[in-house]
């Protein structure tokens, strides 16, 4: 489903426990911006226990979205932030915090 690095959940942790939804919502420069949150009573969303202390929760509306997307954490001189390689994206913006959806030609 959803992948995450050992250095991706480690700053989740930091963040938002036990619970984090992950979702997609419009915006940004390619029309759609990744979004991760903290949520106490997740609904409409399908569970992905990461460990034993942590579930993230992806959102039933943009799960077809967000299929197979891995989650990073990275620090470098732009700053520090997560990053989203996502095989669903047709591309994304130099920040990495917004795509668009990969569309399929009908004949």
């Amino acid at each position: 489903m959803i992948r995450m690095t050992t250095t991706a959940i480690s700053q989740l942790k930091k963040i938002a426990l036990p619970d984090v939804l992950f979702y997609c919502k419009s915006g940004g420069c390619n029309g759609l911006e990744y979004v991760l949150e903290p949520i106490k009573n997740p609904k409409k969303a399908d569970k992905q226990e990461i460990d034993s202390e942590t579930n993230l929760w992806i959102d039933h509306t943009a799960i077809l979205h967000l299929l197979g997307t891995e989650i990073d954490w990275l620090e470098d001189s732009m700053g520090s932030r997560f990053i989203f390689t996502n095989p669903n994206a047709g591309g994304s913006c130099g920040c990495g915090k917004t795509f668009n959806v990969k569309t399929k030609n009908v004949e």
